[in-house]
């Protein structure tokens, strides 16, 4: 199959990056370069791949980063409804 921008914004963390292990799955080199999305859109990889590509998202994110960083959400969002409706 053909890798797709969707498919690499797909598997995107909620931080915004890729691991070493997913965009290896892409067949890309690390350290990602300036045009790695770009050049990764002209391969062909296995449904296999892109399987294990999309699994692997956020699993390189320490799990008390990810609990932080949803905390800090909620409280954005309690805050915007709170200032919406003074």
């Amino acid at each position: 199959m053909k890798i797709t921008v969707e498919l690499i914004f797909d598997g995107q963390s909620i931080f915004g990056g890729w691991s070493r292990k997913q965009v290896e799955c892409l067949g890309v080199c690390w350290p990602l370069r300036r045009g790695w999305i770009a050049l990764a859109c002209e391969q062909e990889i296995t449904p296999e791949s892109a399987r294990r590509f999309l699994a692997l998202k956020d699993q390189h994110v320490d799990p008390l980063d990810l609990e932080h960083h949803r905390n800090l959400q909620h409280l954005r969002s309690i805050a915007g409804r709170t200032a919406a409706g003074r």
